[in-house]
Protein backbone atom coordinates (compact mmCIF):
# COMPACT_ATOMS: atom_id res chain seq x y z
CA UNK A 1 0.00 0.00 0.00
CA UNK A 2 3.18 2.12 0.43
CA UNK A 3 3.84 1.62 -3.06
CA UNK A 4 0.45 2.94 -4.14
CA UNK A 5 0.33 5.95 -2.15
CA UNK A 6 3.34 6.88 -4.08
CA UNK A 7 1.49 6.27 -7.50
CA UNK A 8 -1.23 8.61 -6.01
CA UNK A 9 1.06 11.55 -4.66
CA UNK A 10 3.09 11.47 -8.42
CA UNK A 11 -0.53 11.38 -10.23
CA UNK A 12 -2.04 14.02 -8.67
CA UNK A 13 0.78 16.33 -8.11
CA UNK A 14 1.63 15.97 -11.65
CA UNK A 15 -1.82 16.68 -12.52
CA UNK A 16 -1.87 19.74 -10.12
CA UNK A 17 1.58 21.24 -12.16
CA UNK A 18 -0.36 20.21 -15.25
CA UNK A 19 -3.43 22.41 -14.55
CA UNK A 20 -1.21 25.24 -13.41
CA UNK A 21 0.93 25.39 -16.66
CA UNK A 22 -0.34 27.81 -19.67
CA UNK A 23 -2.49 26.09 -22.02
CA UNK A 24 0.04 27.03 -25.17
CA UNK A 25 2.52 24.77 -23.11
CA UNK A 26 0.31 21.88 -22.37
CA UNK A 27 0.33 20.24 -25.36
CA UNK A 28 2.53 16.94 -25.51
CA UNK A 29 2.00 16.33 -21.79
CA UNK A 30 -1.31 15.35 -22.00
CA UNK A 31 -0.39 11.77 -22.77
CA UNK A 32 1.74 11.71 -19.96
CA UNK A 33 -0.44 12.70 -17.24
CA UNK A 34 -3.05 9.77 -18.68
CA UNK A 35 -0.45 7.17 -18.70
CA UNK A 36 0.60 8.36 -14.89
CA UNK A 37 -2.91 7.95 -14.42
CA UNK A 38 -2.84 4.21 -15.98
CA UNK A 39 -0.18 3.11 -13.94
CA UNK A 40 -1.51 4.81 -10.88
CA UNK A 41 -4.94 2.26 -11.29
CA UNK A 42 -2.71 -0.65 -12.05
CA UNK A 43 -0.75 -0.45 -9.40
CA UNK A 44 -3.60 0.10 -7.22
CA UNK A 45 -5.50 -3.21 -8.24
CA UNK A 46 -2.08 -5.38 -8.04
CA UNK A 47 -2.27 -3.94 -4.21
CA UNK A 48 -5.39 -5.29 -3.53
CA UNK A 49 -5.39 -8.71 -4.97
CA UNK A 50 -1.82 -9.33 -3.34
CA UNK A 51 -3.99 -8.18 0.30
CA UNK A 52 -6.82 -10.84 -0.74
CA UNK A 53 -4.30 -13.57 -1.68
CA UNK A 54 -2.02 -12.59 1.71
CA UNK A 55 -5.25 -13.03 3.60
CA UNK A 56 -6.07 -15.90 2.65
CA UNK A 57 -2.65 -17.84 2.54
CA UNK A 58 -2.14 -16.70 6.29
CA UNK A 59 -5.51 -17.49 7.14
CA UNK A 60 -5.07 -21.50 6.30
CA UNK A 61 -1.39 -21.43 7.59
CA UNK A 62 0.24 -22.52 10.89
CA UNK A 63 4.03 -22.26 10.50
CA UNK A 64 6.85 -21.07 7.92
CA UNK A 65 7.09 -24.22 5.97
CA UNK A 66 3.42 -24.72 5.74
CA UNK A 67 2.87 -21.03 4.39
CA UNK A 68 5.42 -21.80 0.83
CA UNK A 69 2.90 -24.76 0.26
CA UNK A 70 -0.44 -22.60 0.71
CA UNK A 71 1.44 -19.88 -1.38
CA UNK A 72 2.10 -21.79 -3.94
CA UNK A 73 -0.98 -23.71 -3.73
CA UNK A 74 -3.56 -20.11 -4.15
CA UNK A 75 -0.65 -19.28 -7.33
CA UNK A 76 -3.25 -20.88 -9.60
CA UNK A 77 -6.29 -19.42 -8.41
CA UNK A 78 -8.27 -16.77 -11.01
CA UNK A 79 -7.11 -13.94 -8.84
CA UNK A 80 -3.28 -14.39 -8.14
CA UNK A 81 -3.42 -15.01 -12.25
CA UNK A 82 -4.54 -11.60 -12.20
CA UNK A 83 -2.47 -9.85 -9.84
CA UNK A 84 0.73 -11.19 -12.03
CA UNK A 85 -1.33 -10.07 -15.27
CA UNK A 86 -1.67 -6.93 -13.90
CA UNK A 87 1.82 -6.05 -12.22
CA UNK A 88 3.27 -7.23 -15.50
CA UNK A 89 1.53 -4.88 -17.88
CA UNK A 90 2.48 -2.41 -15.35
CA UNK A 91 6.08 -2.67 -15.42
CA UNK A 92 7.01 -3.97 -18.60
CA UNK A 93 3.86 -4.39 -22.28
CA UNK A 94 6.01 -7.22 -23.53
CA UNK A 95 5.71 -9.12 -20.10
CA UNK A 96 1.70 -9.56 -20.78
CA UNK A 97 2.73 -12.25 -23.30
CA UNK A 98 5.29 -13.92 -20.91
CA UNK A 99 2.39 -14.31 -18.28
CA UNK A 100 -0.14 -15.46 -20.69
CA UNK A 101 2.09 -18.02 -22.43
CA UNK A 102 2.87 -19.22 -18.81
CA UNK A 103 -0.76 -19.13 -17.91
CA UNK A 104 -1.80 -21.22 -21.12
CA UNK A 105 0.70 -23.98 -20.34
CA UNK A 106 0.37 -24.24 -17.29
CA UNK A 107 -3.63 -24.72 -17.35
CA UNK A 108 -3.61 -27.17 -20.97
CA UNK A 109 -0.16 -29.00 -19.71
CA UNK A 110 -0.24 -31.15 -16.93
CA UNK A 111 3.78 -31.96 -16.39
CA UNK A 112 4.90 -32.48 -12.65
CA UNK A 113 8.45 -31.52 -14.01
CA UNK A 114 7.95 -28.33 -14.93
CA UNK A 115 9.90 -26.06 -12.58
CA UNK A 116 7.58 -22.83 -12.24
CA UNK A 117 10.78 -20.85 -9.98
CA UNK A 118 13.05 -21.32 -12.71
CA UNK A 119 10.82 -19.85 -15.16
CA UNK A 120 10.19 -17.08 -12.58
CA UNK A 121 13.80 -16.62 -12.10
CA UNK A 122 14.50 -16.26 -15.80
CA UNK A 123 11.46 -13.57 -16.21
CA UNK A 124 12.97 -12.00 -13.67
CA UNK A 125 16.73 -11.71 -15.19
CA UNK A 126 14.99 -10.93 -18.81
CA UNK A 127 13.12 -7.87 -16.86
CA UNK A 128 16.56 -6.83 -16.09
CA UNK A 129 18.61 -7.45 -18.93
CA UNK A 130 15.88 -5.32 -20.97
CA UNK A 131 15.87 -2.49 -18.80
CA UNK A 132 19.77 -2.49 -18.57
CA UNK A 133 20.17 -3.10 -22.37
CA UNK A 134 17.79 -0.36 -22.87
CA UNK A 135 18.99 1.81 -20.78
CA UNK A 136 22.34 1.37 -21.85
CA UNK A 137 21.56 2.29 -25.88
CA UNK A 138 19.63 5.45 -24.69
CA UNK A 139 22.24 6.60 -22.69
CA UNK A 140 25.04 6.01 -25.37
CA UNK A 141 22.90 7.77 -27.78
CA UNK A 142 22.40 10.78 -25.63
CA UNK A 143 26.44 10.57 -24.70
CA UNK A 144 26.79 10.72 -28.46
CA UNK A 145 24.51 13.69 -29.22
CA UNK A 146 26.13 15.56 -26.28
CA UNK A 147 29.64 15.26 -27.45
CA UNK A 148 28.50 16.42 -31.08
CA UNK A 149 27.05 19.17 -29.96
CA UNK A 150 29.99 20.20 -28.33
CA UNK A 151 31.63 20.46 -30.88
CA UNK A 152 29.14 22.61 -32.98
CA UNK A 153 29.07 24.67 -29.96
CA UNK A 154 32.81 25.36 -29.21
CA UNK A 155 34.20 26.98 -32.50
CA UNK A 156 38.31 27.96 -32.84
CA UNK A 157 37.94 31.55 -30.84
CA UNK A 158 40.98 33.50 -29.52
CA UNK A 159 41.76 32.98 -25.76
CA UNK A 160 41.34 37.01 -25.47
CA UNK A 161 37.59 37.09 -26.59
CA UNK A 162 34.77 38.09 -24.28
CA UNK A 163 33.02 36.07 -26.23
CA UNK A 164 34.47 32.29 -25.17
CA UNK A 165 33.31 33.01 -22.04
CA UNK A 166 29.60 33.38 -23.30
CA UNK A 167 30.11 29.70 -25.30
CA UNK A 168 31.84 27.88 -23.06
CA UNK A 169 28.68 28.68 -20.23
CA UNK A 170 26.18 27.40 -22.78
CA UNK A 171 28.17 25.05 -23.71
CA UNK A 172 28.26 23.62 -20.24
CA UNK A 173 24.16 24.09 -19.89
CA UNK A 174 23.68 21.84 -22.89
CA UNK A 175 25.82 19.70 -21.20
CA UNK A 176 23.92 19.26 -17.93
CA UNK A 177 20.68 18.94 -19.47
CA UNK A 178 21.97 15.57 -21.21
CA UNK A 179 23.64 14.96 -18.30
CA UNK A 180 20.45 15.58 -16.16
CA UNK A 181 18.05 12.97 -19.20
CA UNK A 182 20.99 10.34 -17.99
CA UNK A 183 21.08 10.30 -14.97
CA UNK A 184 17.35 10.33 -14.42
CA UNK A 185 17.32 7.31 -16.69
CA UNK A 186 20.13 5.49 -14.43
CA UNK A 187 18.28 6.16 -11.07
CA UNK A 188 14.98 4.70 -12.66
CA UNK A 189 16.72 1.33 -14.04
CA UNK A 190 19.19 0.87 -11.15
CA UNK A 191 16.94 -0.11 -8.41
CA UNK A 192 14.98 -2.38 -10.38
CA UNK A 193 18.08 -3.64 -11.89
CA UNK A 194 19.99 -4.65 -8.29
CA UNK A 195 16.06 -5.95 -6.69
CA UNK A 196 15.42 -7.92 -10.35
CA UNK A 197 18.85 -9.63 -9.81
CA UNK A 198 18.38 -10.49 -6.05
CA UNK A 199 15.21 -11.73 -6.28
CA UNK A 200 16.15 -14.20 -8.91
CA UNK A 201 19.04 -15.30 -6.58
CA UNK A 202 16.61 -16.15 -3.46
CA UNK A 203 14.38 -17.74 -5.92
CA UNK A 204 16.51 -20.48 -6.57
CA UNK A 205 17.23 -21.18 -3.40
CA UNK A 206 15.54 -23.79 -1.85
CA UNK A 207 13.89 -23.56 1.19
CA UNK A 208 15.39 -24.28 4.12
CA UNK A 209 13.69 -27.43 6.59
CA UNK A 210 14.28 -25.93 9.99
CA UNK A 211 11.14 -24.05 10.81
CA UNK A 212 13.17 -21.27 11.89
CA UNK A 213 15.44 -20.53 8.69
CA UNK A 214 12.18 -21.36 6.50
CA UNK A 215 10.47 -18.03 8.62
CA UNK A 216 13.51 -15.81 7.85
CA UNK A 217 13.69 -16.71 4.38
CA UNK A 218 10.20 -16.56 3.57
CA UNK A 219 10.43 -12.87 5.49
CA UNK A 220 13.72 -11.92 2.80
CA UNK A 221 12.34 -13.63 -0.05
CA UNK A 222 8.98 -11.65 -0.33
CA UNK A 223 10.78 -8.10 0.95
CA UNK A 224 13.18 -8.24 -1.68
CA UNK A 225 10.88 -9.97 -4.29
CA UNK A 226 7.81 -7.36 -2.94
CA UNK A 227 10.42 -4.39 -3.82
CA UNK A 228 11.33 -5.29 -7.40
CA UNK A 229 7.93 -5.65 -8.73
CA UNK A 230 7.35 -2.47 -7.02
CA UNK A 231 10.21 -0.90 -8.81
CA UNK A 232 8.88 -2.41 -11.71
CA UNK A 233 5.68 0.08 -11.82
CA UNK A 234 7.62 3.01 -9.95
CA UNK A 235 10.28 2.78 -11.98
CA UNK A 236 8.88 4.30 -15.27
CA UNK A 237 6.32 6.16 -13.07
CA UNK A 238 9.36 7.83 -12.13
CA UNK A 239 10.39 8.87 -15.19
CA UNK A 240 7.17 10.37 -16.31
CA UNK A 241 7.14 12.53 -12.87
CA UNK A 242 10.23 13.71 -13.31
CA UNK A 243 8.51 14.85 -17.17
CA UNK A 244 5.55 16.39 -16.06
CA UNK A 245 6.77 18.71 -12.91
CA UNK A 246 10.34 19.22 -14.66
CA UNK A 247 11.68 22.65 -14.72
CA UNK A 248 13.89 24.06 -17.48
CA UNK A 249 15.63 27.64 -18.50
CA UNK A 250 13.76 29.16 -20.62
CA UNK A 251 15.37 32.37 -20.59
CA UNK A 252 19.38 32.89 -22.57
CA UNK A 253 21.24 33.82 -19.83
CA UNK A 254 23.33 37.59 -19.98
CA UNK A 255 26.59 38.11 -19.18
CA UNK A 256 27.43 41.18 -17.10
CA UNK A 257 30.14 43.27 -17.04
CA UNK A 258 32.77 43.24 -15.03
CA UNK A 259 34.19 46.31 -13.13
CA UNK A 260 32.57 48.18 -15.74
CA UNK A 261 34.78 48.22 -17.92
CA UNK A 262 33.15 47.01 -20.91
CA UNK A 263 34.75 43.38 -20.89
CA UNK A 264 33.57 39.73 -20.25
CA UNK A 265 35.56 37.68 -18.18
CA UNK A 266 35.55 34.21 -16.49
CA UNK A 267 34.63 35.64 -13.20
CA UNK A 268 31.31 37.46 -14.90
CA UNK A 269 28.43 37.73 -13.19
CA UNK A 270 25.45 35.30 -14.85
CA UNK A 271 21.63 36.70 -14.79
CA UNK A 272 19.35 33.78 -15.00
CA UNK A 273 15.71 33.19 -14.31
CA UNK A 274 13.62 30.10 -13.81
CA UNK A 275 11.50 29.15 -16.21
CA UNK A 276 8.27 27.28 -16.31
CA UNK A 277 7.08 24.19 -16.60
CA UNK A 278 8.88 22.00 -19.94
CA UNK A 279 7.13 23.25 -23.05
CA UNK A 280 7.57 20.10 -25.02
CA UNK A 281 8.58 21.28 -29.34
CA UNK A 282 6.17 20.17 -32.07
CA UNK A 283 7.98 21.74 -34.86
CA UNK A 284 11.51 21.41 -36.43
CA UNK A 285 13.83 24.76 -36.05
CA UNK A 286 15.35 26.13 -38.76
CA UNK A 287 18.82 27.67 -38.18
CA UNK A 288 19.24 28.37 -34.52
CA UNK A 289 20.86 31.55 -33.81
CA UNK A 290 23.09 32.53 -30.65
CA UNK A 291 22.58 35.48 -29.15
CA UNK A 292 26.28 37.33 -27.65
CA UNK A 293 26.67 39.98 -25.54
CA UNK A 294 30.29 41.59 -26.85
CA UNK A 295 31.50 44.34 -25.12
CA UNK A 296 33.33 47.19 -27.22
CA UNK A 297 34.44 50.78 -27.30
CA UNK A 298 34.65 53.43 -29.66
CA UNK A 299 36.85 56.02 -29.37
CA UNK A 300 37.06 55.92 -25.47
CA UNK A 301 33.20 55.48 -25.10
CA UNK A 302 32.08 52.54 -23.58
CA UNK A 303 29.15 50.83 -24.40
CA UNK A 304 27.10 47.35 -24.70
CA UNK A 305 26.24 46.13 -28.01
CA UNK A 306 24.15 42.71 -28.21
CA UNK A 307 23.94 41.10 -31.74
CA UNK A 308 23.02 37.28 -32.39
CA UNK A 309 25.17 35.36 -34.69
CA UNK A 310 24.67 31.92 -36.70
CA UNK A 311 26.48 28.93 -36.11
CA UNK A 312 27.88 29.17 -39.86
CA UNK A 313 28.98 32.54 -38.65
CA UNK A 314 30.57 31.82 -35.40
CA UNK A 315 32.14 28.70 -37.51
CA UNK A 316 33.73 30.31 -40.32
CA UNK A 317 37.39 31.73 -39.43
CA UNK A 318 37.27 34.16 -42.58
CA UNK A 319 34.50 36.53 -40.62
CA UNK A 320 36.58 36.69 -37.76
CA UNK A 321 37.55 40.52 -38.91
CA UNK A 322 33.67 40.78 -37.65
CA UNK A 323 34.19 40.55 -34.23
CA UNK A 324 37.70 41.89 -33.88
CA UNK A 325 37.58 44.54 -30.86
CA UNK A 326 39.03 47.54 -30.48
CA UNK A 327 41.30 48.49 -27.18
CA UNK A 328 41.50 51.45 -25.41
CA UNK A 329 45.08 53.38 -25.90
CA UNK A 330 46.66 53.62 -23.15
CA UNK A 331 47.73 56.92 -23.17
Amino acid sequence: MVEVGIHVFMSLYGLSVFLETPKHLRQGRRKYIMLSFLITILSALTGALDIAWMFQVLFRTTSGSEFFDVATEYNGNWDRSTDVISSGFTADGWRLYQHLLGFLIQATVSNPKINIDALSSASQLLTVATNIIVTTLITVHLIRTRRTLSKLLCPSIRADDPREVVLEYRNAGENRMYTKVISILIESAFPLSLFGVAAAIFQQIPVPRNQARAEAYLVWYHFIDGLFYSFCALSPHMIIFRVTIGRSWLKSPTMQQNGGNGALGPAANVDMEISKPIGFAHTVSGRQTTEIMIGTTYSGLEESSQRSFTAEELTDERRSDDFKLEEKSVL
